[in-house]
């Protein structure tokens, strides 16, 4: 199960627009059967929102973006995983762990 599939083009847009919260708890939604907590839908958009900048700025264009994915029969989930080639076409996927951003 994951709750989010997409290109980083399509995250970025959907961070900047404010409608990545938004897909994740209808995806959340329709695959669990019932609404996630609004803290983590806060959670999703403020962490999210951070991570698209970050995308932005490191100029991964042309990537894939995986977000809330369950990891086999378990309760856990990834955070996010992007998905790209390195400059020899090597196929490379990063893990991220979100947490609570603050400019403290």
């Amino acid at each position: 199960m994951k709750l989010y599939a997409g290109t980083t083009e399509q995250f970025r847009a959907d961070a900047r627009m404010h409608r990545i919260a938004e897909k994740l708890r209808a995806e959340y939604t329709t695959q669990i059967g019932h609404r996630p907590a609004p803290s983590e839908v806060a959670s999703w958009q403020n962490s999210l929102m951070a991570l698209s900048m970050l995308v932005d700025q490191a100029e991964l264009n042309d990537h894939g973006v995986i977000l809330e994915y369950q990891l086999g029969n378990t309760s856990r989930r990834l955070d996010a995983m992007l998905t790209g080639h390195s400059p020899t076409s090597a196929e490379n996927a990063v893990v991220v762990e979100l947490k609570q951003w603050s400019d403290h």
